[in-house]
């Protein structure tokens, strides 16, 4: 599905952070921009991230991004300073240029899109890795439970061998499962960061997935 409603913020914030952004020949990213970027991942994975949050922080960390952005002499601090004066969530501001012809910005903005559309991606599938491994871990806690159960229940001469090592075996897979959550999880972790522009292994969380009424 084309995210239409995505375009028209894109380009407002392409206007305004070209605008914030010096006329220059050749842009020079800020010194010390991609150091403060890492700095931060500390903060960053200290509290969970809403998807608002990961796009805004995304669409200026993303290394992927820095050559469309030198291409159109947008400077990372102008760019992220035009994030975050825009309203949540960024994905529903209106349009602000009207029917406005998109004229050459069309090739850039529908990279911007492209990249906004993985950023949020990698967001759900963090979430939903998360809502995996909780899942399988609280199989793994009654399958225990019900192991411990079946022990007792062998010892005392209520059990047959063959219930009790059915029981273990339940409990062993639900251990297998929740260990290949878990591996699922730290990929999708290693994603989000990527696409956040920090370092492998930064332990991103995100606030979960919506509740259904």
């Amino acid at each position: 599905m084309h995210p239409v409603p995505f375009a028209r913020p894109w380009l407002a914030v392409w206007l305004l952070a070209a605008a914030l952004t010096p006329a220059v020949a050749a842009p020079v990213w800020p010194p010390g921009f991609a150091g403060r970027t890492l700095a931060d991942a500390p903060a960053i994975a200290a509290q969970p991230l809403t998807q608002d949050a990961a796009l805004r922080r995304g669409l200026v960390g993303d290394a992927a991004l820095y050559s469309l952005y030198r291409e159109h002499d947008i400077a990372p601090d102008a760019l992220r300073d035009a994030l975050a004066r825009l309203p949540e969530p960024l994905a529903l501001r209106r349009d602000v240029l009207g029917a406005a012809s998109l004229g050459e910005s069309a090739s850039f903005e529908q990279r911007l899109i492209d990249a906004a559309a993985q950023i949020n991606a990698a967001w759900l599938a963090l979430a939903n890795a998360e809502n995996a491994v909780a899942y399988r871990q609280s199989l793994v806690e009654a399958a225990g439970a019900a192991r411990q159960l079946a022990e007792a229940q062998q010892a005392a001469g209520n059990l047959s061998q063959l219930a009790a090592n059915a029981m273990l075996r339940d409990a062993a897979r639900a251990e297998d499962a929740l260990a290949e959550a878990q591996a699922q999880h730290a990929d999708a972790q290693d994603a989000l960061a990527e696409r956040l522009g920090l370092p492998p292994g930064t332990p991103v969380r995100t606030t979960g997935l919506a509740t259904l009424p």
